[in-house]
């Protein structure tokens, strides 16, 4: 595609994020130590976090009609691709254009979200915020463990492309996912202490209810706990690295949605 072939206007934002993506720091910033896609809708006086979050807010949600938070998948996630897609009932246009757009973007298993805050004001989220202005979003989840692996980055590319036919900015077939997983049970399981964290599954691994994902041992290898799948499902994510503390994610399980649930 070219650029003259554009329809509408393409806003981009590269790093949302700069100081932790500069400090390499996962979920919280190195400044104010806060998650920046749990402040949303942020405040012009606030903390760094806040402030990004009302910037963005402002200068990218509130200019836009369509939204897409690309998220890459943590440093120390081991991540398969998946997206997120809110069906929250407030906004039947919001909530249909947002299931087409996740089936535009390509990832064929797609997380059916009801969950989000409703409160305008305490929006949370970066997908959620756009979605209460009645803007259809979708958050998109490609990449692991921090690398830049072509195939990835080339996924969240060809997504983009796919997005932009389907809402006719650019020229094209329209494609869309045929088979969709739709998943609309989830859980973050998290870590019961603080100590090595050792995954005993892979992304993308099927388990049944009781499956142990991963082991937490001491500091002299000594196991303290186990974290066992709370239900059957897929693995979504699995960490995929040693340094564990007392609460953080170890892991997500995505269960597939009954026919009528869709």
């Amino acid at each position: 595609a070219r650029p003259a072939q554009l329809k509408g206007t393409l806003i981009l934002v590269h790093v949302a994020n700069m100081p932790s993506f500069l400090a390499r720091t996962i979920y919280y910033s190195p400044i104010d130590h806060k998650n920046l896609n749990r402040v949303y809708p942020g405040r012009r006086d606030g903390s760094v976090s806040e402030r990004i979050a009302e910037a963005i807010t402002r200068e990218v949600i509130d200019r836009s009609d369509y939204l897409v938070d690309i998220h890459s998948g943590d440093g120390n996630e081991s991540l398969r691709p998946y997206t997120y897609w809110s069906k929250l009932g407030l906004d039947a246009r919001a909530d249909s254009l947002g299931r087409m757009m996740a089936l535009a973007w390509g990832n064929d298993h797609i997380v059916v979200d009801t969950d989000r805050p409703r409160d305008l004001k305490a929006s949370v989220y970066t997908q959620n915020t756009a979605h209460l202005r009645g803007k259809p979003s979708i958050t998109t989840e490609a990449g692991y463990l921090g690398v830049a692996a072509e195939d990835m980055v080339q996924r969240n590319v060809d997504g983009a492309f796919r997005l932009m036919r389907f809402l006719r900015m650019l020229p094209g077939d329209v494609q869309l996912v045929e088979h969709p997983i739709w998943l609309d049970r989830t859980a973050v399981l998290t870590s019961p202490g603080t100590g090595v964290w050792h995954p005993r599954v892979d992304r993308g691994t099927t388990v049944q209810r009781g499956t142990v994902i991963g082991e937490l041992t001491d500091f002299f290898g000594n196991v303290v706990a186990q974290v066992r799948a709370p239900f059957a499902g897929e693995v979504l994510y699995i960490v995929g690295t040693p340094a564990m503390s007392k609460g953080e994610p170890v892991g997500m399980i995505g269960q597939t949605a009954k026919e009528n649930d869709r």
